[in-house]
């Protein structure tokens, strides 16, 4: 009895061990998504998508890692039960079930590959099908944003051109569609990386069930999760497409900006009063 309570008590460091690193994870996995660093003015409606994106992702993220949290004790759990007495196996163990549990590789471990046929397709279908919606809200949103921002920027700068507002107000416009479209941009890659990771577990699927001694399914069935993947790399592919169209909408802002930047200079150059020498005593160098 006593060696028992000694290997809890050897196992309990281990695993706090494991579970503050998923915390510190946590903490990434929430700063990939990055804070607003625009001043929403003149579009709300165009950054309406990006904050619904961001709340998403952040819901996404703690689901991950909840999952994480769960891997992580069981398989700490798992090795302790085992009759490891390790406590670096044991952390390693809980590590790598938050690894696991953080992503949809733990479709790959023994644990699930243990399971029978009907279980494991049914576990492949209900991952994919939640990683396929969390990816086409994110791409329908950031489409929505892109078409809005494109749509305003073309209309400020034919305002601007028509002289029906200032340099100024220009100014103000264009970087808040440029800082918007930045944001937009840095969440859509957040959801973009987790789809190509898990995009090439599914590969591993596919690879893993074609080459099973036993219980392989029939083609049609393994076919199923490769036109499931298929479907998702559309999605993936048209989530790189908007993350092209949000960087040039940015870099054209960026231009835009710039230029202005050299107008509005020679603009307070070109429209300073000129002042006698005898009434600038400073600027002759007399006091």
């Amino acid at each position: 009895m006593r060696t028992e309570e000694n290997r809890i008590r050897r196992a309990l460091p281990a695993l706090c061990v494991a579970l503050a690193t998923i915390v510190f994870l946590t903490g990434c996995a929430g700063a990939r998504l990055g804070q607003q660093t625009v001043t929403v003015h003149y579009y709300p409606d165009c950054y309406q998508p990006v904050t619904d994106m961001r709340e998403n992702a952040k819901q996404l993220n703690e689901n991950v890692m909840m999952g994480a949290v769960g891997g992580a004790i069981a398989s700490g759990l798992a090795e302790f039960l085992s009759g490891s007495s390790d406590w670096r196996q044991i952390a390693v163990a809980a590590i790598s079930g938050a690894v696991s549990g953080a992503t949809v590789s733990y479709l790959l471990t023994a644990e699930t590959q243990s399971r029978t046929q009907e279980e494991r397709f049914a576990m492949y279908t209900e991952t994919m099908d939640i990683d396929y919606d969390n990816l086409d809200q994110a791409v329908a949103a950031a489409r929505i944003t892109s078409a809005c921002y494109k749509r305003e920027y073309k209309k400020v700068a034919q305002d601007y051109q028509a002289g029906r507002i200032s340099p100024e107000e220009m100014a103000e416009r264009v970087t808040e569609i440029r800082d918007g479209a930045y944001d937009a941009a840095t969440i859509l890659a957040n959801y973009n990386d987790v789809a190509v990771a898990n995009l090439e577990t599914y590969d591993l699927i596919v690879r893993s069930e074609n080459t099973r001694d036993d219980d392989r399914p029939s083609r049609g069935r393994i076919n199923q999760v490769r036109n499931r993947a298929n479907t998702m790399q559309r999605t993936q592919n048209s989530a790189s497409t908007l993350l092209a169209e949000l960087d040039d909408t940015r870099a054209q802002s960026d231009i835009m900006l710039q230029s202005l930047q050299v107008r509005l200079e020679w603009f307070l150059l070109a429209t300073m009063p000129d002042v006698p020498e005898t009434d600038c005593g400073p600027c002759s160098g007399r006091s």
